[in-house]
């Protein structure tokens, strides 16, 4: 858990200090194991739970580029195969790194695509099997692939899926292994900085050349009007 805190105390750290856009995001989770005890797999099926968090959006230059830390909280484990079938839930933190490709403006509808690692914290596990216990590793990473479409107003959704490289069990080898995978479907609203546009104004300004803008300008409307006539006027 104190894992989990200090990488949301970095995160926000982060997001205040730099040019970030910050979104916040949920959906659904659906968690698996890879199992093996003495040469034998075990059969799982997905377990469906839940998955929120947020993540920072920092531009590199002005490009296409994005790197895309977060923070989530998600529901993993898996639903072991028996009968009856029963449950192994891990309640973990998690916390990608992504490079994300992201088409169009800022400001505009995209489509967005991306790949990193991660690193997963064993919060707590709620059990009902010895192939899952106390003693598994607390710590897990493995890479991710994400996809999805960001809209013109600050919603968009998210495809994930990753998939764990590291043996679970501490004292695991080839025969004896539990790996994580999970794939997720996500909802989110980012804050963008962009200004929308009005009926009277300009692209990107609110309001455009509104009656501001006429202070500024010497030639204004209300200064013409306040002029006295000329010669021959």
């Amino acid at each position: 858990m104190k894992h989990t805190l200090l990488a949301l105390f970095l995160f926000i750290s982060l997001a205040t200090t730099t040019y970030a856009q910050i979104g916040f995001e949920g959906g659904v989770n659906f968690a698996n194991l890879a199992m093996e005890v003495a040469g034998t797999k075990v059969g799982t099926k997905y377990l469906v739970g839940a998955v929120f968090g947020f993540f920072g959006d920092i531009r590199f230059g002005n490009g296409p580029i994005y790197l895309e830390p977060g923070v989530f909280i998600q529901t993993n484990g898996a639903t072991i195969k028996g009968n009856p079938d029963w449950k192994d839930i891990i309640y973990a933190g998690n916390f990608p790194l992504y490079i994300e490709y992201k088409s169009g403006d800022k400001c505009g509808a995209r489509f967005f695509a991306g790949v990193g690692p991660y690193i997963g914290d064993n919060i707590s596990i709620n059990g009902t099997t010895n192939f899952v216990g106390p003693d598994i590793q607390q710590i897990d990473w493995g890479i991710g692939l994400n996809a999805g479409y960001i809209g013109r107003k600050h919603l968009y959704f998210r495809a994930r899926y990753e998939i764990g490289l590291m043996n679970e069990l501490p004292a695991g080898d080839s025969k004896n292994y539990v790996k994580q995978s999970s794939g997720a479907l996500t909802i989110g609203y980012m804050f963008r900085g962009c200004r929308s546009r009005t009926s009277y104004g300009g692209s990107g300004h609110r309001g455009g050349n509104h009656w501001r803008g006429l202070k500024k300008n010497k030639w204004s409307t209300r200064q013409i009007l306040r002029r006295p006539p000329g010669p021959g006027m």
